[in-house]
C-alpha cells in the first residue's frame, strides 16, 4: 500500500483517477502501473508501477517505484536482449 497521498486527475483525463460520488475528493480507484510507448523507438519506452517491481512486503524491490509513481516519472524499459542481461540480478530456471 502507498500513500496516502494526494493526486489529480478524473475519470476523463490521463492521469485517470475515480471517485466518491458520497465523498467528494476521495479517490476510490487508479491506475497503478504506468507506460508510456514510443511506437517508433520501442527501446526510450518507459514505465513505472505505483508498488514497485514486487508486491510482496518482504522483498527488497517491494515499493522501489513508489517515489517515481507519486512524481509522474518513470524507468527504461528494457527491451534489447544485451540490455536486459546487463542489468539482471540472477536467472531463474523452471522446469518440468
Amino acid at each position: 500500500s502507498v500513500g496516502p497521498t494526494e493526486t489529480a486527475g478524473g475519470t476523463g483525463t490521463v492521469r485517470a483517477a475515480g471517485h466518491s460520488l458520497v465523498r467528494p475528493f476521495r479517490v476510490t480507484g487508479l491506475s497503478t502501473y504506468r507506460m508510456v510507448v514510443d511506437m517508433g523507438r520501442p527501446a526510450r519506452s518507459k514505465a513505472t508501477a505505483a508498488g514497485g517491481q514486487s508486491g510482496h512486503p518482504g522483498s527488497r524491490h517491494y515499493r522501489t517505484q513508489s517515489e517515481l509513481w507519486l512524481k509522474d516519472a518513470y524507468h527504461p524499459l528494457l527491451m534489447d536482449r544485451r540490455d536486459v542481461e546487463r542489468d539482471l540480478e540472477g536467472v531463474l530456471a523452471l522446469t518440468p
